[in-house]
């Protein structure tokens, strides 16, 4: 199975709106959505549109928006009670000065404004920048997992490609291998912790203009190491004034991807697309291994 997955749902209404054009049209399996948005509330609800045809999760995030929890004691903030930039987040997750409690107590309020403002449980978790894989983050988003019952267990998006060989890896974008070398331990810590997860993962860039998205689709597409489940990314989305006025960085990159994801052929039958029980829940455990 591959889930093709746009990041970033909230981050505008131009990139919202993209997005679930992009699900009814067939052409994503799934999207992440950011609780810590200023557009989170006003754009929720579009979601239930595409509950038939997309998994829909949280991008858990640590470094964009406000904070949900924001105390000036916690680690992850600075001395305004802001989230710290990623490099500084990076430092301390690898340095042991954060502190697991924290993330546990951001992570839990994260997922319950998305059940607020959607009526379900997240059915996946990632990570905005990939910040939920990173050493103590871990422990404090499965410890938050925990506090919830969930019909079936969420799917976990490992970042990471570890159980790949060394010589894919090797020939791995410079940014992939940053994330596998920060994702150390992430593996062993969702076995533990028996959440699904996907077994292999794409969509990597350098975003440069001067790439024709289309090619690294197609790349990323074709990179399935794992039968099981392998997990792409994206940024679609249509560029607004709250998108530019953000300091996306990536803005021109996010209408070439949508147009390359509506144009590309045959991607609706390429893709995984979610069934769910009479509970609305989606299986990952049998969905993976079907």
């Amino acid at each position: 199975m591959i889930i093709l997955c746009a990041d970033d749902y909230g981050l505008s209404p131009g990139v919202s709106r993209g997005i679930i054009e992009l699900c009814a049209a067939d052409r994503l399996s799934a999207t992440s959505a950011l609780v810590t948005s200023d557009h989170w509330q006003s754009q929720a609800a579009a979601l239930q549109q595409i509950r038939s045809t997309a998994a829909v999760g949280l991008h858990f995030n640590l470094t964009l928006g406000k904070p949900l929890i924001a105390k000036t004691s916690t680690t992850h903030l600075d001395r305004t009670s802001a989230f710290l930039p990623i490099s500084k987040l990076i430092i301390a997750a690898l340095t042991r000065r954060l502190d697991a409690s924290h993330i546990q107590q951001e992570c839990s309020a994260q997922i319950a404004a998305f059940q607020q403002a959607t009526g379900s449980l997240p059915d996946f978790i990632d990570g905005h920048q990939h910040v939920h894989a990173l050493p103590v983050i871990r422990h404090g988003l499965l410890a938050a997992i925990r506090e919830y019952t969930w019909p079936h267990s969420p799917l976990i998006r490992h970042p990471a490609n570890s159980n790949v060989s060394l010589s894919t890896r090797l020939r791995a974008p410079p940014k992939q291998a940053i994330v596998d070398w920060l994702s150390s331990g992430f593996t062993s810590a969702l076995r533990k912790s028996t959440l699904p997860h996907n077994h292999s993962f794409a969509g990597f860039s350098t975003f440069s203009g001067d790439t024709d998205y289309r090619t690294e689709l197609e790349a990323a597409l074709a990179h399935t190491t794992n039968p099981l489940c392998h997990l792409v990314m994206c940024h679609p989305g249509h560029v607004d004034d709250e998108l530019r006025n953000s300091g996306d960085p990536i803005i021109e990159r996010r209408e070439q991807e949508f147009d390359a994801l509506m144009a590309t052929d045959q991607l609706p039958q390429r893709i995984w697309h979610p069934t769910r029980d009479t509970n609305g829940a989606i299986d990952w455990q049998r969905a993976i291994s079907v």
